[in-house]
Parts: C-alpha cells; structure tokens; sequence
C-alpha cells in the first residue's frame, strides 16, 4: 500500500469547489521497440518512464505525428517533481521543439538510474515555425488535442561503432597504399626495361681523336655543344621545324672543331638572325658571366642554367635573388616589359613563349604566395572557428537545448562531448585526400626539377610552365575543407554556415586561376588579389544570407554584371588596358572610329580583332546567364550561400569544359590519364551530386521544421546521405585536381612557341 498526498491551495477569497480524480497509470513503463500511440493537449501533458536493458548503451527515440502542432519533447532523469509544463519543462534534462518527426539520442551514462521522456503541447505554433509562415486563426481548446507515437530502439553496438569508424579511414588509406605500389611498379619498370633517349638529349662533347666510338655516343646529364657554323646546322634546323630538338651523330670531321669549344660553353641551335642578335654589342653584354654567377647558379633552388637559354629569352645576369622574402614587386627580371608589353601581348594569335617572357624563379615565387597566404589565412580564419563551434556544444551539453543545433537526429552518433560524432568524421576523406594531392604535387615537381637539371632548356622553352604553388595551394584548401566542415558539423546553424563553404569558395577561385596560368603566367593575378576578391565574396555571402531583400538582390546583380564586364575585358585584352581618366575619351574614340567605318562602308570594323577570345566570352557569358537563371528559378528556399556556391561551380566547369574544348579544336589531345581521371570524376560527380541534393537538414527552416528532412542512417548504419556525400565529393574533388594536374601533358616536349594561347 502506497500513500498520496495532495496539497491544494487557491487565492480566491470565496469558497471554491473542485473535484480530484486520482487513477493509476497502467502504461507507464516503456520497453525497447515498443511503439506507444497516444493523445497530449496544452491541458494533458504526458510522460512516460524507460530504463536502460542490460547490454544496451544508446538508444533512440523516434518520434511522429500527423498533425503538425507545436509541442516540446524532453527527456529527464527519473526524480520529482517532473517538469511537465510548458513554463518548465526546458529546466531540466535535454529537450527539443517538435511538430511531426524527430529523433532525440538517450546514453545511458547521462541516465544511469533511468529518463522520463515528457510530451508537452506549447498553446501556439510560433516556437516551431518563422514568423512569416504562422496561421493567423490560432487554435484554441480541443483543436490543440495532438496524437504523438513513438518508439525505443537500440542504435548500433559497439563493434558496429568502430567498424564505420575505422572503416572510412582503411578506404581513403587504401588510395595511399595504391599510390605507393604504383610508384615501386613504375620504378622497377624504369630500371629494368630499356629506356628510349629523350629528345633532348644530345651527345656530349666527344672524346679526341681515337677513343673508342660507344664513349662518344653516350650522353652526358647536360647538353653538349654544337656548333652554329657545322655542317649540322641544316639538320638541326630542320629538327627544329617541327618542334622538336632530334639527336644528330657527329660526323668525324667535327670532332676536332668541337674539341676547341670550351665544355662549359652551352650553346642553342639558332636562326642565322638570332646568330647575328647574340653577336651584337648587347648581346655580348648579357652574356658576360662571372665566377660569382656562375657559384650562385650551381647553388640555384630550381636548377635554372640561365646560359643555355637563347638570346631571346636570355636574363641579365646582374639580378640576385636574395631569399623568399623579398616582394613580388622587388624583381621583375624582364627590365624592357613596360616597353614591349603592347607589342607582343596584342598579337592577334599569342603563343605562350609571348606570356612566359619573365623568369622562372619569379613567376614560381609569386605561384608560392597563394600557398604561404593561404596557410596565414587557414591559421587566422580557423582557430576563431574551433573556439566558437565547442562553445557552442559546451552550452548545448549544459542547457539541453537541441534547437541550437541542426542534426540530422535519427542519424547522430554521439561521441564523448560530441553530440554528431559520425558528420564530423566523415570529412576525413578531404583531409587524406587532399595531403594526397600535395604529395602527387611534390612528386611531379621534384621529377621536374631532376630533368631541367639534366636540360636546362625545358624550363625556359618546353611545355606549359610549370609552377606548383596554385596546385599545393589547392591542395591545402581541401585539408581546409574538411577541417572546417567537421568544425561545422559540431553544430551546424544559421549562425556558422560560412565555416563550410568559404573554402568551397576559394577551390573554386584557385581552380579557375590555375587554369588561366596554365597558358598565362606573367599575366596572372598575384595571391592578394585573389585573397581579397575571395573575402569580398565571403562578405556578400554572409549579407545575402542574413538579409536577403529586394535591395539587396539589386545591389548584387550589379557588383555581378560589373564584375563580369571587367573581368571580359581583361581577358580580351590580355591586361593591356587601363581604369584612368582617359578611359571614357578611349572609348569614346574607339566607338567614333568603328561608326565611322561603317558609315563609309568598311564592315570590317564590325570584325573583332582576337576572334578567339571573343568567341570564348561569349559562349562563357551566355551559358554563365543561362544556369545563373536557371538557378533562381530553382531556389526555393532561400539558400543565398547555395546559391552562390552554384555561381563559381557553373563558372569553373564552363572554363573547364572550354579549356578542353580548344585544346581539341588546336590539334592537341588529351593523354590516356587525364582522360581517366575525367571519366573517374564524372562517375563520381554525379551519385555525389543526387546525395548532396537530398539533403537531411535545413538552416533556412526552424529547428522542427528541419527535422522533416531527418533520415536514417543508410550505410554501416552509421553514415547518412550527407556522410557519403562528402566520400564522394571528396573522391571528385582530389580527381579534378588530378585533371588539372595532368591535362597538359601531351605538350611538355613542344616548344613554348608552338603552343597557342587561349
């Protein structure tokens, strides 16, 4: 027998009459995978009793409802009194606003005695939905009446725990051990198979007179000298004709005059009026070099042999690099640039020995700036970011609040403090994957530098230039991606969203700027250019998503179209054109003459003078207007920073897909790796695209209302659609840096002066 006591009080001064129905509640326990259905109004508020059988740690308490009444679901260690009011039920245990489906994560070392779980129906609607979207004929009495059925079950053991966790991690590892197999398998092939002599390799100087004939036809690790008044210069010049530099035997008569030459001396095959260049006053100038010159240039980081350069490309010999610190602006080794820009860059058909005039080492400094501002920004922009996200789960654990955070609650893992342990991990894939890339990186640069050591010549005259600071920087932005996304998936919400796309944003920037480095490298935009068009980005990024109005809107189509406009006129004219007072009087006359041409019958005028350039911006503009309308027909939501995301992404895959298509339409082809790596991507793109649109949450909604996008785990009952998306978009993401990384090289062995600019 167990006794009640009922203490009534009332402050009314008359006599109140009431009546006090006492009953035992006969359903009040609640066992796992038991489904409980049952009616709760702002009157009758219900709450149920649950222990923790024996072997089971986290469960999870599904919830539904057909009508989609506001109500708070919360749950409480077993104690009284029980907070079961409206005005107290956010007091005590963790509690979240519901209106027809969540999921709320019970442990039992948070309720190691047992949980209440209590079901509180709110008098009106305003906590669950935005005030733009409340009924105005709120419902009172028994239209408040709300039918909640819901369930316990057990979430994954603890085997299944660490088999997702540790299996994630085995499949991106796997992409190492991989990559080191194919390393060994291509350096075994390399040292047991018979290799080819490379093109550039030519003999070195011969033995005297009487030396066996195979030691003079082995190769030395730098070029031999050939003399410009042999009989091979014919021969020769007819190599190169055709772009390519063909080993010639030495007939015997030219052993003696070529045993004269000094072996130092590294000479390049000429056009007689180069000859005549190089034998001028000032030629003879530049190619004075002293022991100090020639100390520095063995020492040289890049292995740059500044005197097997022709005279065209040859560098003043008085410039000192001094160490990485000194600025970008500081040298400019091309001292006539301010001269002969206007000349060789407004060619109506550029090549990319025209945009490749500088140095090497400074066109590679400058590429470098993107990676060390890029780290400087990393570190800046990401520990603010850590200090604020565990804020945030420290007042979540401490309040109770899940409305804070926008989990996808029927598939949250917890892990220690972490409340979504599995969305934070799965970003492992952008981390490895992107360290990955680098180490590609470094490979290619260290194999490069190994050959313009042997054949100097190549950095200077051969291929596209390679510069690797744009490729490690895009690299470090992918570590940054999912440092910064596993940052946000502590607690994502409409505060924090930025911490997920800004390296988005800045992929695609450095994507798109490699590829026009790719043919443009002394015109390309320097590292603080590009850095403070990405945070101005970022800015209206985070004003469009906190106000995004009618004046807003106006204001962004109008930053958009003048950015568009600027950016098609630097691409037109190579750069060669000037923001001045004089720029309306330019134009002015330049519309004055075209006009005037026509009224004379000369349609010429109507004739672009870069055809090339101007058939690309306009295939670029009118596709870019096409899908950027098509993108606002389909934003739904409001998802400003979506949206934007979707502007970069339609530009980087228009300057992708054009940059491939003219390589085809100039004769060029597209070497069998690249060509897989594109296929591989694309396989991946598109299964990475359909899981990121069915998306498992939302910030643009309200806590409850997000939750009607929850879903249940769907692989190693772990992971949730978002997971894979960031497998696989991870996995698209390193492809396409491969793409970039190897598209180009079917013309490293063509001379820079044969490759079009485009």
């Amino acid at each position: 027998m167990q006794y009640l006591t009922v203490s009534i009080s009332t402050s009314s001064i008359w006599v109140t009459e009431f009546k006090l129905i006492v009953y035992i509640q006969e359903d009040f326990q609640v066992d796992v995978n038991e489904t409980r259905q049952f009616l709760v109004s702002p009157s009758a508020p219900q709450f149920f009793q649950f222990h923790f059988p024996d072997g089971m740690d986290i469960g999870i308490i599904s919830m539904d409802s057909p009508t989609p009444l506001c109500m708070t679901m919360s749950v409480q260690n077993i104690s009284c009194p029980v907070s079961d009011l409206d005005r107290n039920i956010e007091f005590e245990g963790i509690w979240q606003t519901v209106d027809m489906k969540t999921g709320m994560t019970i442990r039992r070392d948070l309720f190691p005695s047992g949980l209440h779980i209590v079901f509180v129906v709110k008098p009106d609607d305003l906590d669950c939905r935005h005030t733009s979207l409340l009924d105005t004929n709120r419902c009172m009495g028994p239209c408040r009446d709300k039918i909640v059925e819901f369930t316990i079950t057990q979430k994954i053991t603890k085997e299944e725990y660490l088999t997702a966790t540790f299996g994630a991690f085995a499949m991106f590892l796997g992409a190492y051990i991989i990559v080191i197999l194919v390393s060994c398998l291509i350096c075994v092939r390399t040292r047991v198979m018979p290799q080819e002599r490379s093109i550039f390799e030519v003999p070195s100087r011969p033995e005297p007179l009487g030396a066996p004939p195979d030691t003079i036809s082995q190769p030395r690790s730098r070029y031999g000298s050939i003399s410009s008044n042999s009989t091979l210069s014919s021969t020769a010049a007819s190599g190169l004709s055709v772009g390519r530099l063909v080993p010639v035997p030495l007939p015997a008569e030219n052993i003696e005059t070529l045993e004269n030459q000094n072996e130092d001396e590294i000479r390049v095959l000429q056009t007689p009026d180069q000859e005549q260049r190089e034998n001028s006053p000032d030629s003879q100038i530049r190619n004075i070099s002293s022991p100090d010159d020639e100390e520095d240039e063995r020492n040289s980081p890049d292995g740059v042999d500044t005197r097997a350069l022709s005279p065209m490309m040859e560098v003043p010999r008085t410039v000192e690099f001094e160490g990485s610190t000194i600025d970008e602006s500081d040298y400019d080794l091309l001292r006539d640039a301010d001269l002969d820009k206007d000349v060789f860059r407004t060619k109506t058909f550029l090549f990319v020995s025209d945009l490749s005039r500088k140095h090497p080492k400074v066109n590679s400094r400058r590429s470098m700036m993107y990676q060390w501002n890029l780290i400087t920004i990393a570190i800046f922009y990401g520990l603010p970011v850590v200090q604020l996200v565990v804020t945030y789960q420290q007042v979540l654990n401490q309040t109770g609040n899940e409305d804070l955070c926008y989990y996808n609650f029927l598939c949250a893992h917890p892990l220690g403090l972490l409340s979504d342990f599995n969305h934070v991990y799965s970003n492992i894939g952008y981390v490895m994957l992107g360290g990955l890339f680098m180490v590609f990186v470094a490979r290619r640069r260290f194999i490069y530098n190994q050959i313009c050591a042997e054949n100097p010549r190549i950095r200077r005259m051969f291929g596209i230039p390679q510069h690797s600071g744009l490729f490690y920087a895009m690299g470090l932005a992918l570590v940054m991606e999912g440092l910064m996304s596993g940052c946000y998936h502590i607690c994502p919400n409409h505060s924090n969203f930025q911490f997920d796309t800004a390296f988005m944003y800045t992929i695609a920037i450095l994507c798109m700027l490699k590829i026009y480095q790719f043919r443009h490298p002394d015109i390309n935009a320097n590292a603080y250019t590009a850095f403070g068009v990405l945070a101005f980005v970022i800015l209206i990024g985070v004003i469009g998503v906190l106000n995004s109005s009618i004046l807003f809107w106006i204001f962004f189509t109008g930053v958009h179209v003048i950015t568009c406009l600027i950016l098609s006129i630097q691409i037109y004219y190579m750069g060669r054109w000037k923001v001045d007072a004089g720029l309306f009087k330019r134009i002015w006359l330049m519309l004055y003459n075209d006009i005037s041409s026509l009224c004379m019958g000369a349609w010429y005028a109507l004739k672009p003078t870069y055809p090339d350039r101007n058939r690309y911006i306009q295939y670029n503009n009118f596709l870019y207007i096409k899908g950027g309308c098509i993108l606002v027909m389909a934003q739904n939501d409001k998802d400003f920073a979506s949206f934007l995301l979707g502007v970069f992404i339609i530009n980087l895959l228009l300057y992708t897909s054009f940059y491939i298509l003219m390589k085809l339409r100039h004769g060029e082809r597209i070497c069998r790796q690249p060509l897989t790596y594109i296929l591989l991507a694309t396989l991946s793109w598109v299964p990475a695209m359909y899981f990121f649109l069915n998306k498992s949450t939302t910030w643009n909604l309200s806590a409850a209302q997000s939750r009607h996008y929850n879903q249940s785990c769907r692989l190693f009952h772990f992971y949730d659609n978002h997971d894979i998306w960031h497998f696989l978009s991870a996995a698209s993401l390193f492809l396409s840096f491969m793409v970039l990384l190897t598209i180009d090289d079917d013309l490293n062995e063509k001379p820079r002066d044969k490759i079009p600019v485009f």
